[in-house]
């Protein structure tokens, strides 16, 4: 009878991604779950075997990425009054894996600061805030902290305005 049934899966060809069955090669694998380890089309193969008799069938599996983090880069800047830095985000799925496709990202700055659309902060002329920059979709976001230092505190920076190029007013490398 019924109980005697072996259930048998197989990835067929490559597939994007090892995957793994919670029961596979006999009876109890009439109901297994499936774990995938990446986004993409996956095919498979069923066995039902008696011992004597079997059935094949095949499936294919599509495993559609989901937006589940936002890294925005860099994670945090030191940047003079007045100077600005560009931030760039990466959407990641559900395996930690970057989005195939990147959805457009809403920036926001929660400070005294502002952001374009394209993700370039500008410290305010007036202030010395930390601020935070945002890139967000649908209900996902991520963020980095912008230290603002005033322009009067005696750092020169090259380029960006990023304290990766900082040097002291004297000449001296900090």
């Amino acid at each position: 009878g019924e109980a005697n049934l072996i259930y048998t899966c197989a990835a067929d060809g490559t597939p994007p991604a090892t995957v793994s069955f919670s029961a596979n090669g006999y009876n109890a694998a009439k109901e297994t779950a499936v774990t995938f380890a990446s986004a993409g089309t996956y095919n498979f193969t069923v066995t039902i075997s008696d011992g004597t008799l079997s059935t094949t069938s095949s499936v294919s599996v599509v495993v559609a990425q989901t937006l589940s983090s936002i890294t925005v880069a860099p994670s945090s800047a030191i940047v003079l009054q007045g100077a600005s830095k560009a931030f760039t985000a990466t959407a990641l799925d559900q395996f930690g894996d970057v989005f195939s496709s990147a959805p457009t990202f809403a920036w926001s700055v929660n400070g005294s600061g502002s952001v374009t659309s394209a993700g370039v902060y500008t410290a305010p002329t007036g202030a010395t805030p930390v601020d935070t920059v945002t890139a967000s979709a649908g209900s996902v976001s991520g963020s980095a902290s912008v230290t603002v230092l005033a322009a009067s505190q005696g750092f020169a920076f090259n380029g960006d305005g990023d304290i990766g190029s900082i040097y002291g007013v004297n000449g001296g490398t900090l």
